[in-house]
């Protein structure tokens, strides 16, 4: 997770390098896509800890943008107004690279050592934001949700189904999927065996409970 919004920023500027006259108008709606689907703050903040480039591109230390995400997410994480104060004092060591992260082996092992496990052995001088960046930078990508979407899109958008608006099936795939979560808990709450809702596991879509109450 920590390398994603570095490769997004870096896809724009090949980009606008590539196509000036177009430009705008695609790095907008990459914008937009990731403003809708990502959580942003996360992966801004994921990139302001990350070692790699903390220490290597200018003024990344001091982007207001990258502050406020990084606030955030702290904020979020934790629910103790002192608690979170000590993180944020605690942002200053690494910005500096003073105290443990400047001890000549970290200095040595930033591009060898992978982010997390860099901050897990030089970020004992910083205990409390140490514990929060390993928790980020361990994150992995993962495009499973949106696999699970898809087959659900599938389901709905049949040929018996192919005028729906993108509103309405975008409405009908958010319905489904929360309906297939209900019903797990429900079946959990009176200990039945169940199959996973998540997965669309119908053979065929006239099999699926679910599907008549949507079409009708």
């Amino acid at each position: 997770m920590d390398f994603l919004y570095y490769m997004m920023e870096r896809a724009k500027k090949q980009i606008s390098k590539n196509d000036p006259k177009h430009a705008q108008e695609f790095i907008n709606i990459i914008e937009r896509r990731w403003d809708y689907q990502m959580d942003r703050d996360l992966h801004l903040a994921a990139y302001y800890l990350n070692l790699r480039f903390q220490y290597t591109i200018p003024e990344i230390d001091m982007d207001s943008e990258l502050l406020a995400a990084l606030r955030n997410v702290i904020y979020k994480m934790v629910s103790d107004p002192e608690i979170a104060s000590l993180y944020l004092q605690e942002t200053k060591q690494f910005r500096e690279g003073s105290d443990s992260f400047g001890v000549s082996s970290a200095v040595v092992s930033k591009k060898q050592m992978n982010p997390a496990e860099w901050w897990i052995h030089f970020g004992t001088s910083a205990k409390n934001l140490r514990h929060m960046a390993v928790r980020i930078l361990s994150q992995t990508v993962s495009a499973s949700g949106y696999e699970r979407n898809w087959s659900t899109f599938v389901l709905i958008h049949s040929k018996q189904r192919n005028r729906l608006t993108q509103k309405c099936l975008d409405d009908l795939v958010y319905v489904h999927y929360n309906l297939r979560l209900r019903l797990k808990c429900i079946q959990e709450e009176v200990q039945l065996k169940y199959t996973d809702p998540t997965l669309d596991d119908y053979a065929d879509e006239d099999d699926d409970p679910i599907i008549g109450w949507l079409a009708g």
